[in-house]
């Protein structure tokens, strides 16, 4: 990843109602049929399932290189689909959004614990075994989402309520998948694209760390986890806009006027 950009939900909305008419992705397409499939790995070779080879399949990463990777709350999928269609139709940058490429890791899941830590006689799931598995399919989408995110030009993280709550002058946020993609935009390896290999001097570089804080409120189980995007460049509507037909041009043009590169 290069730069980590932030912008919000309300400059979607306002993007789309000044550009009725964007075409969107229609991510069921993107969707096959793995259920036979995903049984020959779950089922394994004497016993024992390569995990390698299902994260690839089932959280797949090695093939793609994504100009954006969109990160935003599962309650803000569409927002991210209407950000997505506009970026890829509008403006010729290829995005990643999980629910386009990667299957539910939830689903994963069950279909190994209804092999591996279903009690037919008991009629329940066993918990320690359950815990075990849950640690190898969640290992799987953490490495697959750092790779997504290493592979991708830049990221835009998608502000809203459903993503960012603040307590006091805070940020926090109650997903641990966002804390994880937030993590890794401000702290994973920053990739300089070809393009700029011969401006590295130029370059502004971001860096931050983050900690974790447990609250522990009711019986319902949240935790939230301190985040800090103030370094994230915010793209506005009008910044949005200004992508509009120019492919990789218009990161190089967002590159300059957010002062990423300094060079005339």
């Amino acid at each position: 990843m290069f730069v980590p950009f932030s912008t919000t939900k309300g400059d979607i909305i306002k993007l789309f109602t000044r550009h009725i008419g964007v075409r969107l992705i229609n991510e069921a397409s993107k969707r096959e049929s793995v259920k036979q499939s995903l049984a020959s790995f779950i089922n394994g070779e004497n016993g024992v399932i390569d995990g390698t080879a299902l994260q690839k399949f089932w959280f797949p990463t090695e093939d793609f290189h994504y100009d954006v990777f969109i990160s935003h709350s599962h309650n803000d999928y569409e927002t991210a689909v209407k950000l997505a269609s506009w970026l890829q139709n509008n403006c010729g940058l290829s995005c990643f959004v999980d629910g386009f490429v990667w299957k539910s890791a939830d689903q994963l899941l069950k279909d190994i614990d209804d092999v591996y830590t279903w009690h037919e006689e008991r009629g329940v799931y066993d918990y320690n075994e359950r815990n075990f598995s849950t640690s190898h399919v969640h290992a799987m989408l953490s490495m697959a989402i750092y790779d997504i995110i290493d592979r991708s030009e830049c990221c835009i993280f998608i502000k809203s309520d459903n993503s960012i709550s603040l307590q006091g002058i805070r940020e926090k946020t109650l997903s641990p998948w966002l804390y994880e993609e937030l993590t890794i935009m401000k702290k994973g390896r920053i990739n300089v694209p070809e393009r700029y290999r011969h401006l590295k001097r130029e370059i502004k570089y971001f860096s931050e760390g983050a900690k974790m804080e447990m609250l522990n409120e009711s019986r319902q189980l949240k935790v939230a986890y301190d985040v800090n995007t103030k370094d994230f460049k915010a793209l506005l509507s009008n910044d949005l806009e200004s992508l509009e037909g120019r492919s990789l041009k218009g990161l190089d043009l967002l590159y300059r006027t957010k002062g990423i590169l300094n060079f005339h």
